[in-house]
């Protein structure tokens, strides 16, 4: 079966061939994606055995799952974000030596390890939060 649908001239008088393509292009990969969201959607509440009739509150669902599609975070980015956490929280406990806060180069240099690692951790708390 083949879906057609029009679209009033007056609407698209302005347009050039190149946008009408453009459009037409656009119109049915997003066609494609909401049949395939509702055949999704169809074999994950079909019992194993039965036909399942795709009906308009499947499809209706599908549009709205596919307008609300979450984007993927990036695994690697978010691993490195974590281990160097974990590894600068590791080295501000290993050099917590109150003997060796006497002197200033000493100090100075575990406060700006301090507050790189605040940093990376609020950040990374932030990224796993929005």
């Amino acid at each position: 079966m083949q879906i057609k649908f029009d679209i009033n001239d007056n609407k698209v008088n302005n347009f050039t061939e190149g946008a009408i393509k453009r459009i037409k292009k656009e119109a049915e990969k997003y066609t494609n994606e909401v049949i395939k969201e509702s055949k999704t959607f169809t074999k994950s509440i079909k019992e194993y055995g039965t036909a399942t009739e795709i009906t308009e509150d499947i499809v209706v669902l599908s549009i709205r799952r596919s307008r609300h599609v979450v984007k993927r975070k990036n695994k690697f980015f978010t691993i490195c974000i974590k281990l160097s956490v974990d590894l600068l929280l590791l080295l501000c406990a290993y050099f917590l030596n109150f003997e060796k806060f006497k002197s200033t180069t000493y100090l100075s240099r575990y406060f700006i390890l301090l507050i790189v690692t605040v940093a990376a951790t609020l950040y990374k708390y932030w990224k796993e939060e929005y």
